[in-house]
């Protein structure tokens, strides 16, 4: 039986993200010149006083796409659905067609939709089955809304949907943990998937539902009974 999978913000053929996100495909050269720098791409601001100059070399790059590529083909099946919510590339432009066409046919599953992100050129449209900057799925009557930017309030968020993005590269998660911790939503980026499973690589419906079956929903718009107290109230009180 087929499967619905999810991942985002790969970045196939983007050297930079490696170093923005700290990702570990490096040669010994680009460790070299990792440690030149104090062993630190950057103090946080990735163009910074601080930020390296060094461009990654090309086999670091290949490093990362085939690592990715090999995770995907290795979970996801042929006759699966792979749902891309954004940044799937990043090419110059007169060249981007041709590299995002060799990447997307490197991956075998034949059924992969795309959510448009920022670094998205919708040149490659013809690479995806579907192409949507918002949209609500129903899997086994789960209800899905998918967008490549996390939002704080969706669509029946009260009522048990789930909400899946990307683009903050796990960045947004402690904030999010921290101040909506029962809040039915997650990055599937493949940067925060590392975090969370140990690998950079999709991750499946079910996973997402046994994270998702453990939270509540967090609830902050007019469908909630404002003379209720708030969840900060609440904690205030113990």
């Amino acid at each position: 039986m087929s499967r619905i999978w999810f991942t985002a913000d790969t970045h196939f053929g983007h050297g930079n993200i490696i170093k923005y996100c700290h990702r570990p495909f490096l040669t010994d050269r680009d460790k070299e010149a990792l440690e030149e720098n104090g062993g630190r791409w950057h103090d946080g601001s990735w163009k910074g006083e601080f930020a390296s100059n060094w461009r990654l070399t090309r086999d670091a790059v290949d490093m990362m796409n085939d690592h990715i590529t090999d995770q995907i083909n290795a979970l996801v099946k042929p006759e699966d659905t792979l749902w891309h919510l954004g940044d799937f590339c990043f090419a110059n432009k007169q060249d981007y067609y041709r590299k995002a066409r060799f990447y997307r046919d490197r991956i075998q599953c034949q059924n992969i939709n795309i959510i448009w992100g920022n670094h998205d050129e919708r040149s490659i449209r013809d690479l995806f089955d579907k192409a949507y900057d918002l949209y609500q799925i129903n899997v086994s009557g789960q209800k899905i809304v998918l967008c490549h930017y996390a939002m704080a309030i969706f669509d029946k968020s009260h009522r048990g949907s789930v909400h899946l993005y990307g683009h903050s590269h796990s960045g947004a998660e402690p904030w999010m943990n921290k101040h909506m911790p029962e809040r039915r939503s997650m990055d599937v980026g493949v940067d925060n998937i590392k975090k969370l499973f140990g690998e950079y690589r999709p991750v499946s419906f079910e996973e997402i539902m046994k994270i998702m079956s453990k939270r509540k929903g967090h609830f902050m718009d007019h469908h909630v009974d404002r003379s209720a107290p708030t969840e900060e109230e609440l904690m205030e009180k113990g």
